[in-house]
């Protein structure tokens, strides 16, 4: 038979050289033909491709579809979830105030309010203006030194020292000794 180069039959062959397509046939099944032919080519030593076809790229294994999908799908849920949590977050609940932060609140109101008149005695013009707001200033630090005596005065151990839960209430007490001292200090200077 013409155009065979083996002593097989090749049917795709025998359709082109024909002319003709058998009914039922598609192009596809002539393509893989012609590849099949090629590779019967190359296995008996003929040419290495013929006239431009492509190498069919190989199609990705099951696992990596598998991987991929888990992949996206932790990804969406990650997004769905931050944005349902932004949304149904409301304002925190506020912790109850312990009995003596309000207390405590109250002091350093007093004690902002002595440095505040402790500032303007220093930009005061006149010295009568000055001795009044350094007055001022020194009974707000007095009144807020009673009241932290009072409140400490329960957790007070018998030596006269704090338990170390409260050692940090210490601070306050400082403060207000070191803002009694210069105001007291700014006065004599004054007179």
């Amino acid at each position: 038979m013409a155009g065979r180069s083996s002593g097989r039959a090749m049917p795709g062959r025998d359709r082109q050289a024909s002319g003709r397509r058998q009914a039922g046939t598609s192009g596809r099944s002539a393509r893989r033909d012609d590849g099949l032919h090629a590779a019967e080519r190359e296995q008996e030593g003929g040419a290495a491709r013929a006239g431009g076809q492509r190498r069919v790229p190989e199609q990705a294994p099951p696992w990596m579809w598998i991987v991929l999908g888990v992949v996206c799908l932790g990804m969406l849920i990650a997004f769905f979830n931050m944005l349902w949590s932004k949304r149904h977050t409301g304002p925190e609940p506020r912790a109850a105030q312990a009995p003596h932060e309000q207390q405590l609140e109250e002091i350093h109101a007093l004690m902002r309010e002595g440095k505040e008149y402790e500032r303007l005695a220093l930009q005061a013009a006149n010295a009568e203006m000055r001795r009044h707001n350094l007055q001022l200033a020194k009974q707000r630090f007095q009144d807020a030194m009673e009241k932290y005596d009072r409140l400490m005065a329960q957790y007070m151990l018998p030596d006269g020292s704090l338990p170390p839960a409260y050692a940090g209430y210490e601070e306050i007490r400082l403060e207000l000794q070191r803002e009694l001292y210069n105001v007291g200090r700014s006065m004599t200077i004054q007179d």
